[in-house]
Order: C-alpha cells, then sequence, then structure tokens
C-alpha cells in the first residue's frame, strides 16, 4: 500500500516485518527455559514460580518472567496449583517421555550464536561453523549434534509412520 500524501500518513502495517525482527525472542525464551530445566520440573506436576526458582536455584523474579513468557508462547497453563506444562507439548518436553526432543532442543540452542553470525558468513562466502566441528572434530558439538538429528528424525518418523 501506498502512503497517504494528502495527511502524511501511512496505511501500510508493519507488523509482518516486525515479527521477523523479534522471531527469535521466543526461541530464545523457549530455548532458555528448556536448558534451565523449566520443562522438566514442571513434567512432575504444577509448581509456582517461587518453587521452580528453588529448584533450579534461579532468581524467582527472572523465573517468573520466564515462565509468564511460556504461558504466553502456549507451552505452560497457569492454574490454582501454579504453573503446568501444556498436555499437546508436555511428551516433546518431558525427559525419559519417547516423544522427549531435549536433545534436539540444546543442538538448536547451541546453533543460536552463529545464526547471528550468518551476515558475516554471507559477506565472506565461508561457513558460520566448520562443518569438520559436527563432524568429528569438535566431540562435544558432534555429540550434541548427533543427539539432536536423532531426535528431529524419530519426531518426523512417528509423523509420517501413520502414512505407510
Amino acid at each position: 500500500m501506498m502512503s497517504d500524501k494528502s495527511t502524511g500518513s501511512s496505511t501500510q502495517d508493519p507488523s509482518r516485518v516486525f515479527a521477523l525482527a523479534t522471531g527469535y525472542w521466543d526461541s530464545a525464551a523457549f530455548l532458555a527455559a528448556n536448558s534451565l530445566g523449566i520443562f522438566q520440573a514442571l513434567s512432575e506436576g504444577p509448581l509456582d514460580a517461587a518453587a521452580v526458582a528453588r529448584r533450579l536455584v534461579t532468581d524467582p523474579r527472572a523465573t517468573r518472567m520466564l515462565l509468564e513468557t511460556c504461558v504466553a508462547l502456549g507451552l505452560v497453563s497457569y492454574g490454582e496449583d501454579g504453573y503446568a506444562l501444556e498436555p499437546s507439548v508436555a511428551p516433546f518436553l518431558t525427559p525419559g517421555h519417547t516423544a522427549y526432543l531435549g536433545a534436539a532442543f540444546d543442538w538448536s540452542r547451541d546453533q543460536y550464536g552463529p545464526w547471528g553470525t550468518l551476515e558475516r558468513a554471507v559477506r565472506s562466502g565461508g561457513p558460520v561453523v566448520p562443518m569438520a566441528d559436527h563432524l568429528g572434530d569438535d566431540d562435544a558439538q558432534t555429540r550434541s549434534f548427533v543427539l539432536g538429528m536423532h531426535q528431529r528424525a524419530a519426531g518426523m518418523a512417528r509423523g509420517v509412520v501413520r502414512f505407510l
């Protein structure tokens, strides 16, 4: 759409580009909650924010804020008993469940920094992370990559198998 030149106002809606510019905020909150163990703590039953903070040895106020963000993202609900995992996502966030994807999320978290250097990689034409790091040169990265890809593939296979 065009600007209304007579009033100087714009009829354009920038919400789509703002959503793109800030989309990583949701990912950062989700990955932090996963890494901190918030979902694991809630997988055992509802807890209030103070109990989660005590269990995880985190700041109570910041923990409550992250829990509220998880509510807004539809990962956690809040009720009389405190915060609880949403049933639709609980299997993927509960360690020990056959659908658990924690290693895949850990690998995604590890990619957060390198994705932030994409501009540099495009300018130079080089990789963000040397491929060898994922394929054996760095034991920790290789393990994270293999476990993450295994869980991703297993999760996709569960979705595809019903069509066979």
